[in-house]
């Protein structure tokens, strides 16, 4: 595996306000640089706590007037219910910082799938720069379950990272919920990608992705291998023991 930046917080709160801090420091930094700054948001718990912490003691020094938000993956429910990933976002953080609609780029799981995916392909072509041919995220935040996923690619539909869809469709091996996803090529195209991974779930998983063993071949987070090389992993000591 490539080369990747690995920084492991004593605990899950500690986790929070360390990537907290660096994501201010990042997102400032590339503010002084750039007219516009393209962040990429996922769901999940931590996330949300990322969110309110953000509101709470950030809300301040946030270029909000440059900054564009995206999510990398939807559940297919609408804006409004408690597991839509824009909804939580929106009620934790782009409420509380007034961000301006046309700064929101969500993906609306309300619509139909394929319809949607399409739409939001589109979306990312026109508001995108792009690197290599594809739309390019500034700074892409993923997250990664038990079972190695992340977006909205699961192990059982791994294929959908070669396709060459900016956005797809995918399905949770369990529940059979429809959800919709960015796809390997703009996942692996973002100018820096930062994984948040807490909990002493994912340890075994994350600890084989990082050791570059055979089984780790079968998570799709091993698979996000990033053109620009800028890989960081934020972790607590539960997930990296």
């Amino acid at each position: 595996m490539q080369d990747y930046q690995l920084i492991v917080y004593p605990t899950a709160e500690e986790l929070v306000r360390g990537f907290c801090h660096s994501l201010i420091e990042k997102i400032k930094s590339l503010s002084d640089q750039q007219a516009l700054v393209h962040l990429c948001l996922s769901g999940g718990n931590s996330p949300k706590a990322v969110f309110k912490l953000l509101a709470q003691d950030y809300a301040k020094v946030l270029p909000g007037e440059q900054l564009h938000f995206y999510w990398s993956d939807e559940r297919c429910v609408p804006p409004e219910h408690p597991e839509s990933n824009y909804g939580s976002a929106k009620k934790l953080l782009l409420d509380p910082l007034k961000i301006q609609a046309g700064h929101i780029h969500f993906i609306d799981g309300s619509r139909q799938p394929e319809t949607e995916a399409q739409r939001y392909s589109e979306e990312l072509k026109r508001m995108l720069p792009r690197y290599g041919g594809l739309p390019r995220f500034d700074l892409l935040i993923l997250g990664m379950g038990e079972d190695g996923h992340t977006a909205s690619i699961f192990p059982q539909n791994l294929a959908l990272l070669n396709d060459s869809r900016l956005c797809l469709v995918s399905e949770h091996p369990l529940s059979g919920q429809k959800r919709i996803s960015l796809g390997g090529g703009p996942l692996n195209n973002a100018a820096n990608t930062w994984f948040l991974i807490s909990g002493k779930s994912k340890v075994g998983v994350f600890n084989q992705i990082l050791q570059n063993e055979p089984a780790a071949l079968q998570y799709p987070a091993y698979h996000i291998r990033p053109a620009a090389g800028n890989l960081i992993y934020f972790a607590d000591s539960e997930a990296k023991k």
